[in-house]
């Protein structure tokens, strides 16, 4: 079972009691991870905390049936939780803007908020731009990155896409692959993407390089440099969007990780290296919708 399956799953636990206690312990259990981490990560996926998604949805459910039943006001308010039903009212007219007692009247509109399902992108009230729909572990050997770097200021409006592009225009990646005779997937399974690699320390200038990992000890050509990383584990997150939603998403697949129990590791340097990689067919075929996956991996232990 994966992680989207496990959380869909403790959402259909949340659906099914809406009208009864919902147990926040149970709901991280279904999910496979603590309460903690539970609330943390809907809270960062979905930009909702969970205690407001649940009252949203209780609040929609108790609307539809004003509106579709007989149901009295006191009922309604007893069945979804509140004490009084002056306290159901209070809440019911700060969510939809009008008083339970209207809900049937000809006319009053009631706010829509359905339940959020996670699927490649999440469908729902929450309004998403790019969803992170896979986290994982990644053993990768020890390796060689070879390529160019940049720094912020030769950021072109405030990117570095430029430089992607000069990349393609020069065939400087199939420079670099001519350095080996071994396949790139045979290394890892990502092994042939291009990656964006990124070097942070507090106190130091920020470091984007452009280029591939090679086989260790890989000849560096002519024009380029190189960094070598031992054996490791990659953290991988699945950040699925339109192209235009996928990046910057680096800080916010950190802290998925560390909820997820990933303790995020800095180098010998105490500097932290994190990179965008380019996978074929994720980021290069985008679905039905137009959206395209980006991997962003940081080094885990």
């Amino acid at each position: 079972m994966d992680w989207l399956e496990k959380m869909n799953n403790a959402l259909d636990y949340i659906e099914a009691n809406l009208a009864d206690e919902i147990s926040y312990d149970k709901a991280a259990h279904i999910a496979c991870c603590s309460t903690y981490h539970f609330q943390r990560i809907f809270s960062f996926i979905v930009n909702v905390p969970l205690t407001e998604y649940i009252r949203h949805r209780r609040l929609a459910a108790a609307a539809d049936e004003l509106k579709t039943s007989s149901i009295k006001v006191i009922d309604v308010a007893a069945k979804y939780g509140y004490e009084s039903p002056e306290a159901f009212s209070r809440a019911f007219k700060n969510f939809h803007g009008v008083m339970p007692k209207t809900a049937r009247d000809e006319g009053v509109s009631l706010k829509a908020y359905p339940r959020i399902t996670f699927q490649k992108s999440i469908k729902g009230d929450s309004k998403m731009s790019a969803v992170i729909t896979k986290v994982y572990k990644q053993e990768v050997p020890a390796l060689r990155f070879i390529g160019k770097k940049y720094g912020d200021k030769d950021r072109v409006d405030g990117m570095f896409g430029k430089y992607w592009g000069d990349w393609f225009e020069n065939n400087w990646f199939a420079q670099i692959e001519k350095q080996t005779e071994k396949d790139l997937k045979s290394l890892y399974e990502d092994g042939e993407a291009y990656i964006g690699l990124m070097r942070w320390k507090d106190g130091e200038p920020f470091e984007y390089w452009i280029g591939i990992f090679m086989p260790e000890n890989t000849s560096v050509p002519n024009g380029f440099i190189h960094h070598d990383f031992e054996k490791a584990t990659l953290g991988v997150c699945w950040v699925h969007g339109q192209e235009s939603e996928v990046f910057m998403q680096e800080d916010k697949c950190g802290k998925i990780l560390s909820e997820c129990g990933h303790n995020v590791i800095q180098d010998k340097e105490n500097a932290l290296w994190f990179f965008e990689r380019y996978g074929c067919p994720r980021f290069t075929a985008p679905d039905e919708n137009g959206k395209i996956i980006l991997d962003i991996c940081h080094y885990i232990k």
